[in-house]
């Protein structure tokens, strides 16, 4: 059975890139965020200053605690994580350490709307009544 793109990309694969980047004077200095996918980079790049950071994509939540398990068990890195918190709360899953971080709700979509600005300006934007 075929497998997509995504799924070929291995943990271990985008370590290698983190690590050869990193190597470089550009990246040298920068924090690195991972995040799952590249909807959740879309969302989070307005919040980080790219002087500063870089946003990576890790291809999904599994890779995700992997790549950044590795990266702060054997590199030098100054690193961050942010990943949806799906049912890890529910379940009481515990974020992996200081800075691997939940969203606030199931993931950054929920997060958004359980603002009341957002779902009126939501709302508005669809030309719908909203009535809390």
């Amino acid at each position: 059975m075929p497998i997509s793109l995504k799924e070929s990309v291995k943990a271990q694969d985008l370590i290698n890139e983190i690590r050869l980047q990193w190597n470089t004077a550009a990246f040298h200095q920068k924090v690195l965020i991972m995040v799952e996918g590249k909807d959740d980079k879309t969302f989070y790049f307005k919040f980080f200053n790219p002087s500063q950071s870089e946003l990576k994509t890790c291809k999904g939540c599994r890779k995700l605690k992997d790549v950044y398990t590795s990266i702060r068990n054997s590199l030098t890195i100054e690193c961050i994580a942010i990943k949806d918190s799906d049912f890890d709360r529910l379940n009481h899953i515990r974020p992996i350490d200081e800075n691997f971080f939940y969203t606030d709700c199931h993931d950054y979509e929920m997060m958004c709307l359980a603002d009341e600005q957002v779902k009126k300006e939501l709302f508005d934007n669809l030309a719908i009544t909203y009535e809390p």
